[in-house]
């Protein structure tokens, strides 16, 4: 793009006026997180526990308000992204044995959705482009979590995880639009 080109042209209206860039001033979020965790003791040393809860997650700062330009393109802010939801299921078994070890499996299921996403609209002579964040991404999670505990002393425990996941991941729209 050389100066007064008509790609700066272009540029400088897109900056002067970019899509999607709010006209009216955005609207907070509230939201209500509720959760709730059930324990059923089994004998004197063993439970079965059950977890469940919404989640919420602000997008990051930069995401909502901070501009970047750059020859030949912009990335505009989007103040009313919303916040990504995550609802989570949790199921597992606890058991105490010899006195000072704990065994712990645990089985899991998340449902994430409204992740950002960049999307880049990119002008006719693929000349200029202009990216901003969308509420697309989600993921779909679920796993087990196998995990042993050892008390050693009143202020030492030693413990070993092994977690298996697995993770599925897409968009709901375009990443790209021309």
């Amino acid at each position: 793009i050389g100066a007064g080109g008509a790609g700066e042209k272009v540029l400088r209206e897109l900056l002067d006026n970019p899509t999607g860039w709010p006209t009216k001033s955005s609207k907070g979020q509230f939201k209500i997180s509720p959760r709730l965790g059930v324990s059923f003791p089994i004998t004197v040393g063993s439970k079965l526990y059950f977890n469940y809860g919404y989640f919420y997650q602000r997008p990051n700062v930069s995401f909502l308000y901070n501009i970047s330009v750059f020859p030949g393109g912009a990335i505009v802010p989007t103040p009313d992204l919303p916040m990504a939801r995550t609802v989570a299921y949790e199921f597992g078994y606890e058991q105490r044995f010899l006195n000072n070890f704990l065994a712990n499996v645990t089985m899991y299921y998340k449902d994430v959705k409204n992740e950002p996403l960049s999307r880049t609209y990119i002008d006719y002579n693929e000349e200029v482009s202009v990216s901003k964040y969308v509420a697309d991404r989600y993921k779909d999670i679920r796993g087990i979590e196998l995990r042993l505990e050892k008390n050693i002393g009143r202020f030492f425990t030693f413990w070993g995880s092994y977690e298996y996941m697995l993770v599925s991941t897409g968009q709901s729209g375009v990443s790209t639009v021309y």
